[in-house]
């Protein structure tokens, strides 16, 4: 049914239409975001007595007039162009072997109950409040910088490894119940793919060894990745490139050869100093689309539709 080619297209379509006796003039386009614009001509007889062979020759005429505007012609629905120039132009898809995974945000939901754990410690040892956008603004962005920025807003956090506990206790209760609910399967279904397409697979996570291997033990994933890298194994964690330059290093990769699958601006910036190409999906992160777009980088719905970029005729 060549549902592998479906792909998201985020459009703005303006239309332009003039009506005669005889005849209606249509011109439509459309600026997809990422990608350009498609035109679309049209003529259609509003009249009995209407000639589809006129109106085909007026057709022509018309097309003949913006030919100069540089236009070509597009052979393919836009959706599968679309999909096509996507694969091709931001996945690297002729030239990567290897895909490198961020965990947290990008192939599970997880940074949710991350921050609600944060909340609820906040609130129950120090009556105040956090809001997503401090969380996305000073833990999502650098590594510890929530910490630093609640002791600057007054929280008297005298023991910064005793407050973490506390907020690993709550996330994991809290991770045992994701887990159960059978929500993160899609994403690690479309690695499984990939995998079996050829691809060789690492993960790149912030995440402590431990809860790493409970959600890779909970779904019976425990060998998916041929490496992984966690918070233990770094001194200098994302933003920094060491998590993703250990990686090459273990898998014995060159960068050139490497697709980045991210959620966050710490990760991007990692990926990018490590000198690999790196795009952004949006599902299960708690910034919004248009956020993760104004990061400057490809951003797409999931993991599952950039695999089913990657497999295009594979």
């Amino acid at each position: 049914m060549g549902f592998v080619k479906y792909v998201t297209v985020d459009k703005i379509r303006r239309t332009f239409i003039k009506n005669t006796e005889i005849y209606n003039y249509i011109i439509t386009i459309d600026n997809i975001n990422g990608v350009g614009e498609f035109v679309e001509f049209e003529v259609s007889g509003n009249i009995e007595n209407s000639n589809k062979d006129d109106a085909e020759k007026i057709l022509n005429k018309i097309i003949e007039i913006f030919l100069p505007c540089g236009l070509e012609q597009a052979d393919l629905p836009y959706r599968d162009y679309v999909a096509n120039y996507l694969s091709e132009r931001f996945l690297l898809k002729n030239k990567i072997t290897t895909i490198l995974f961020d965990l947290d945000g990008t192939l599970i939901p997880t940074e949710r109950p991350f921050f609600e754990s944060f909340k609820e410690v906040i609130l129950e040892d120090y009556n105040e409040d956090l809001t997503i956008d401090e969380y996305n603004e000073y833990e999502m962005s650098i590594d510890s910088g929530l910490i630093k920025y609640l002791m600057l807003r007054g929280l008297n956090i005298l023991d910064e490894n005793s407050f973490m506990n506390k907020v690993y206790f709550k996330y994991n209760i809290k991770l045992e119940e994701l887990l159960s609910s059978q929500k993160v399967s899609n994403d690690f279904n479309a690695v499984i793919s990939l995998k079996k397409a050829g691809y060789k697979v690492g993960l790149v996570t912030t995440s402590r060894k431990e809860y790493v291997d409970k959600i890779l033990s909970s779904l019976g994933n425990e060998k998916l990745f041929e490496q992984v890298v966690t918070r233990e194994d770094v001194i200098n964690k994302k933003p920094d490139p060491e998590s993703y330059k250990l990686i090459l290093s273990k898998m014995e990769e060159l960068p050139s050869n490497c697709l980045v699958i991210e959620d966050s601006i710490r990760g991007l910036e990692s990926a990018r100093a490590a000198n690999l190409n790196c795009v952004l999906v949006a599902e299960h992160t708690l910034l919004s689309k248009q956020d993760l777009i104004n990061f400057d980088a490809p951003v797409f719905d999931n993991v599952t539709q950039i695999s089913m970029l990657l497999l295009l005729d594979k």
